[in-house]
């Protein structure tokens, strides 16, 4: 039997206007409400920033600071050391509304609010149908002299085709046998109600953990770096900054030199927001999987649904079985390849020459998973071989999802070997290039930027469209990246180029078509 939801009624006066809003969100799909949000929090975003610069940072800058924040870009323009706390209060705010495992947790909480009208929007049309049953029986009751052989009777088929307003020929078999469209929406409500809470107790959890650790390690360890930074920090601050920093995969810091203080020492610093990292992006797919069984014996309602092979039409980051080999596969061949080079080409890298076999392994662990998403320099990288540079431009084009097409629309019963192909393809297809080639000619003519300097451009605008934030450096103020000394012009240029990177996974990638109804759905909204 299905349980009354009545717990998730909605006010009747906001019920218009939410239904409103949901019919919008529809109408502009899921690379359109990505486009809203992102709008909506970076223009909140740069006339807060640009309030609370008084009058020492621009408009222009307060917005590209605004969308290199909320992008998970990262490349800063101004060293946020030098802005009011005020400021840095908002960068951090921006920082966790652009998350990716924030974006979905709101989502999430969107759609079961949805789920949960439509429940009883399919209740009450069920209850008015018995009710007129009922009386049409006691009128047949009241004059017998009537053939009452032909009075229709609500039966049970009938009650279902009542709620789900289809005919019982489209009647679907799911992971749980038989369903009409009432009891698979019930059941999708129950594994959203599962993710409302499992996804932000996912980002309190890591949160308090980095900056827990983060905030110790600094106390009572790592005060001499805080001290000899001009600005004073307060360590937790530090902190908590860099703990939504790293999970964000923003690359940001309080601190001026980054994470380069770091290279020979604060190994728990390092090993910590390489997890923080793993965590908020690239791994969060099979952590999220690894943790949904871990819970499995506690019997959650809707916890099957999560765990079903179909879980990702649910949540697309619940992607199948094969879908997570190769995720994990690409996950270690990527980092690994980016790890070896770095520490092959360290004996000839001058700059790496004085840190010990140690440290080096140790830094590029970190700037190999900081290419890949984070964002964080822990050394120079202007000074780093060119083979690594070049591979560094690579990686950083490429998602930190590398799936061709989203899990839901692979063809069943597709061969491993042809599935295999398709994604290697994939990671082929040059996509955005042309685009890319076009910003570094831009910028290159609007800069003037010579030769020697063509590389530094080209590796800003990778960095940009993968959200990545590592920056060779302006060479005026080491403390920014390469965008902090360009014109206007190229700031704009720089900041369509994030926005463009940051919405890759809803236009074609793992988040194509996440959070706008079917046909089916649409027709009855």
């Amino acid at each position: 039997m299905v349980e009354p939801l009545s717990r998730i009624r909605s006010p009747r006066v906001l019920r218009p206007h939410l239904d409103c809003l949901y019919r919008t969100v529809n109408l502009l799909g899921g690379l359109g409400w990505h486009v809203v949000w992102l709008f909506t929090i970076c223009f909140t975003g740069s006339l807060a920033l640009y309030g609370l610069g008084k009058g020492e940072l621009g408009f222009l800058d307060a917005a590209y600071l605004s969308i290199t924040a909320a992008t998970g870009a990262g490349l800063g323009n101004v060293a946020l050391s030098e802005v009011p706390k005020a400021s840095q209060v908002v960068v951090a705010l921006l920082i966790v509304g652009g998350g990716q495992v924030a974006i979905a947790a709101g989502a999430v909480n969107m759609q079961r609010l949805r789920a949960g009208w439509e429940l009883e929007a399919m209740r009450r049309v069920a209850n008015t149908t018995s009710s007129a049953v009922s009386e049409e029986d006691t009128e047949s009751d009241a004059t017998p002299s009537e053939n009452t052989d032909n009075v229709p009777k609500l039966s049970e088929k009938a009650s279902f085709e009542i709620f789900s307003n289809t005919p019982q020929s489209s009647i679907t078999r799911g992971p749980y046998g038989p369903e009409d469209a009432y009891n698979s929406l019930f059941r999708r409500h129950e594994a959203l109600g599962v993710l409302c809470w499992l996804l932000p107790a996912y980002i309190l959890a890591f949160q308090l953990l980095g900056t827990l650790g983060l905030g110790l390690y600094m106390q009572y360890s790592g005060g001499d770096i805080l001290v000899a930074d001009a600005h004073g920090l307060n360590p937790w601050w530090w902190a908590g900054f860099n703990t939504l920093s790293s999970f964000a995969n923003s690359g940001m810091s309080l601190l001026d030199a980054n994470m380069t203080p770091f290279a020979t020492r604060g190994m728990l610093v390092v090993l910590l927001q390489c997890a923080l990292i793993l965590a908020g992006n690239a791994a969060f797919p099979l952590l999220l999987r690894l943790l949904l069984q871990a819970l499995k014996p506690a019997s959650l309602p809707g916890l099957a649904a999560l765990t079903a092979p179909d879980a990702a039409t649910i949540f697309p980051y619940l992607v199948a079985h094969r879908e997570r080999r190769w995720l994990a596969a690409m996950l270690v061949v990527f980092n690994t390849l980016d790890w070896t080079t770095y520490v092959l080409a360290a004996p000839s890298t001058p700059s790496l020459r004085p840190l010990s076999t140690s440290a080096r392994l140790l830094t590029g662990f970190f700037q190999a998973l900081s290419i890949r998403s984070g964002g964080f320099g822990i050394v120079s990288i202007r000074e780093l071989h060119t083979s690594v540079l070049l591979l560094y431009v690579a990686m950083m084009y490429m998602t930190a999802f590398p799936l061709t097409t989203p899990p839901k629309s692979h063809p069943e019963g597709r061969s491993a070997l042809a599935w295999t192909k398709t994604q290697f393809h994939g990671l082929m297809r040059a996509g955005d290039l042309r685009y890319l080639a076009t910003a570094v000619w831009a910028v290159a003519t609007i800069e003037g930027t010579r030769l020697g300097e063509v590389l530094a451009t080209v590796f800003e605008v990778a960095s940009a469209y993968g959200c990545v934030g590592v920056s060779f450096g302006d060479t005026r103020d080491g403390r920014l990246a390469v965008v902090g000394g360009w014109k206007g012009g190229s700031k704009a240029i720089l900041a369509a180029v994030m926005l463009g990177g940051r919405l890759r996974e809803v236009r074609r990638g793992l988040l194509m078509g996440w959070g706008q109804a079917d046909d089916a759905e649409q027709e009855e909204l």
